[in-house]
């Protein structure tokens, strides 16, 4: 890649059934992220080459120079956002990601922590609140409040309802037990580019099928 901008390249990730994985990392205001394309069909809607927000790690390039600059993946995030809180703080710094389709990996979802299990509902649900708080610049964070208090308070009768209140109650009182420390790791976050550039990645849920 001649363009010294880019820091990420996201691959096509395929599952084992041809469906489309990931073809890069969108946003929404709530702070959720999911992946472009999940579970669609590949009928090469995604064949060409555009920049998108950040790569899912699953299969994905970094540029070592980027990484000297932003630091490496934050260790006490463990599982799951690890990758959304790594594009933020590599798109903040200026720092850009181009999707790839000629690069495809096959990935099993969910092969390791499984899906929809206790796991990935802690994890994930816990470290959605920390990278937001740790990397949204403040004027996107405090006008998301509305949306990212929304949903933090909506999934918890959610996943009650599934028989997992108890974790996704636990997941949340650890985000907010864990706060202080994501606040001091915000003062480190570099920032060099303006809000703009980063809301122009913030999507709706009404967009998510969108290429």
């Amino acid at each position: 890649m001649n363009d010294r901008s880019v820091g990420m390249c996201a691959s096509k990730m395929l599952l084992p059934d041809g469906r489309i994985d990931s073809t890069g990392i969108c946003l929404s205001r709530s702070g959720a992220a999911w992946d472009r394309g999940a579970f669609e069909p590949d009928k090469g809607q995604y064949d060409q080459q555009r920049e998108v927000f950040g790569p899912c790690a699953g299969a994905a390039l970094y540029r070592k120079q980027m990484m000297d600059e932003i630091g490496l993946f934050d260790e006490d995030f463990f599982l799951y956002m690890e990758d959304v809180d790594m594009a933020l703080r590599a798109r903040l710094a200026g720092w850009r990601c181009i999707y790839v389709p000629e690069a495809v990996a096959h990935h099993h979802h969910g092969g390791t922590a499984g899906v929809g299990t206790d796991l990935a509902v802690y994890y994930g649900n816990r470290n959605l609140i920390w990278y937001v708080v740790k990397g949204f610049p403040a004027g996107i964070l405090l006008s998301s409040l509305p949306w990212i208090i929304g949903r933090n308070l909506a999934v918890i009768p959610y996943y009650a309802l599934q028989g997992q209140g108890r974790v996704i109650l636990k997941s949340k009182l650890d985000s907010l037990l864990g706060l202080p420390g994501v606040l001091k790791k915000r003062r480190t976050v570099l920032r060099k580019v303006k809000d703009s550039e980063i809301k122009r990645f913030i999507r709706t849920w009404s967009e998510m099928k969108r290429p």
